[in-house]
């Protein structure tokens, strides 16, 4: 959903927002009108505290079990993927002028290891033509951005992403246009791929068709749609003709599943996903979702300019992760159900992250996209990460985007230069300070919030301010932990025991700011605090002795534990 492809830029930073807002709504335009009339309305409500809140200010506190002893699995490398377009030079990634890849943003890029690359969106994948972003620069194509409606040249193509994926490491997610393509079309790209020597992993048979509908105005919708039978008819054509010349490709299905407050797919067309499961007899390697993607507020209940109002937002992104792993929940047991052939296919999360919101005002556009971009955008990502590492079923995630001129990217391009957010940090730690062992994990004891009601994002009690992660490397001599404090008022004493680990020494970092709603580099509205130090790791104070690690974890903050045996 955040891929909405509309990143054309006018004169001036809000003209732009406008423009890209806009485009938000259209690429919503399968949302039922009354979803979008009554959406959040229920969230004016002030949630009640949850036992074991703490006061305001004080600081409460927390107990961690660790046991080194159980492996649980290696956690997939692939869940700390990126999203990227074809559009607007690759979004950043391309200097047009030299036609080359812009090293500054690949230096910043490396030190994360990007381990998949998803291309060429998003909704502009059910449109694109690869053969046009194909051979010397000079003499590409042209294409319709179907949200601006302004002409682009195919500046960043087949050769320009295969050149990413050298320079990082990664391996390749490539979405086949379903929904103005053919069989034919996806196999000739794969046959191009094999040609020059690279050979992506992963492709899946379009974007969000499920989304579109037969009566859907806007480019995700009428323009790409399928009927749910002729997809699982399809989808074999298209595993095959890819794997012709990819034999070991996987290739996987899409599907939706609504479980938010209110309903994204238009209402003619809600249960595309269970029509097509039901004729799917095809084995998929993996079937793809988009349902980490939160708050999602459509009709502009939610004042940010107030400090209630964002406390009340942050509050429901954050327990909307559990939403996201009901619908995974939900969407494993329908496969099995509806299509036996896949029961027990891995899931894919090929586009994830912070969407705050669509409108038609100006100022609340400004309003969302600085929002994307603030340290509680951060925790939000955080809190999906703890989810996907947690579920064994989930094997590869795409976070959107690494690099924006505004929305809540890992680095956002600036006039001034390239700034990193606080999600860039996160997945820093992550990629630097996270061993592949996962083992046994429990938040013993964690104080806890309600929230209200706002946007996709259901009203919850009792969700638990601590989440913990803990990881071992393959000798077993390094333990790591990742720790989130989704509090919004109160720092959490806690208590890390640890059993089969005798801790010699620990390394603590931290990621935290004076305010949720603080971002790095310049802002465009007055909703968010600008300005400040720069929100980036910095040590923070913790005791490690054999099976005990202590220290005290701010509020709305994430801690990297790194404990040497």
């Amino acid at each position: 959903m955040r891929s909405i492809g509309c990143r054309s830029v006018p004169a001036g930073a809000r003209a732009a927002i406008a423009v890209l807002g806009a485009c938000a709504l259209v690429a919503f335009a399968g949302a039922s009108a009354a979803a979008v009339d009554n959406a959040d309305l229920a969230g004016t409500a002030t949630p009640t505290p949850a036992p074991g809140d703490a006061s305001p200010g004080a600081t409460a506190s927390a107990r961690v079990q660790l046991d080194a002893t159980r492996s649980e699995r290696q956690v997939s490398p692939f869940l700390f993927g990126m999203h990227i377009e074809w559009v607007e030079d690759g979004l950043g990634l391309m200097d047009p002028e030299a036609a080359t890849l812009r090293k500054p943003v690949v230096d910043l890029l490396k030190p994360l290891r990007p381990p998949v690359l998803r291309f060429p969106g998003g909704i502009h994948a059910d449109y694109y033509d690869w053969k046009l972003g194909d051979g010397d620069p000079s003499g590409r194509g042209s294409s319709v951005n179907v949200f601006t409606g302004a002409s682009e040249r195919h500046r960043f193509g087949t050769p320009e992403y295969t050149a990413l994926l050298r320079e990082l490491g990664s391996q390749a997610l490539v979405t086949a246009n379903y929904g103005t393509g053919t069989p034919a079309m996806a196999g000739a790209w794969a046959h191009r791929f094999a040609e020059i020597g690279v050979f992506p992993r992963f492709w899946e048979v379009g974007n969000e068709i499920y989304l579109s509908g037969p009566n859907a105005d806007g480019p995700n919708g009428k323009a790409i749609f399928r009927a749910p039978e002729q997809y699982a008819a399809d989808f074999a054509a298209y595993r095959a003709a890819i794997q012709k010349d990819l034999p070991d490709a996987k290739v996987g299905a899409i599907a939706h599943l609504e479980s938010g407050a209110f309903a994204l797919a238009p209402a003619d067309d809600r249960d595309w996903t269970v029509k097509m499961l039901a004729a799917l007899g095809t084995r998929a390697d993996f079937v793809a979702v988009h349902d980490a993607y939160a708050p999602v507020i459509l009709n502009d209940a939610v004042d940010f300019g107030t400090d209630e109002g964002r406390r009340r937002a942050y509050r429901a992104m954050y327990a909307a992760t559990l939403q996201t792993q009901a619908n995974l929940d939900d969407v494993a047991a329908t496969v099995a159900r509806l299509s036996p052939v896949n029961q027990g296919v891995p899931i894919a999360v090929t586009e994830f992250g912070p969407f705050f919101g669509v409108t038609r005002l100006p100022d609340m556009n400004v309003a969302y996209v600085d929002q994307s971009r603030t340290l509680a955008a951060a925790l939000y990502v955080a809190s999906v990460l703890d989810v996907l590492i947690a579920d064994p079923r989930v094997f590869l995630a795409a976070y959107t985007n690494p690099i924006h001129r505004y929305y809540g990217s890992l680095i956002t391009d600036t006039p001034s230069g390239l700034v990193r957010t606080p999600t860039y940090y996160l997945y820093e730690l992550y990629r630097t300070r996270f061993e592949a062992r996962l083992i046994a994990t429990e938040v013993v004891t964690s104080p806890s919030f309600a929230s209200s009601e706002v946007g996709i994002a259901k009203a919850r009690k009792a969700v638990p301010d601590l989440l913990a992660k803990a990881s071992t490397s393959a000798d077993g001599k390094r333990l790591t932990v990742m720790l989130v404090n989704r509090s919004l008022d109160h720092a959490l004493a806690t208590a890390i025991e640890v059993k089969g680990f005798a801790a010699a020494s620990a390394d603590c970092r931290m990621l935290t700011a004076a305010a949720p709603n603080a971002i790095n580099g310049p802002a465009l509205g007055a909703t968010v605090a600008a300005g400040g130090p720069e929100i980036r790791p910095q040590e923070v104070a913790c005791e490690a002795a054999g099976g005990s690690i202590r220290l005290t974890v701010p509020p709305i903050a994430i801690v990297s534990v790194v404990a040497q045996g």
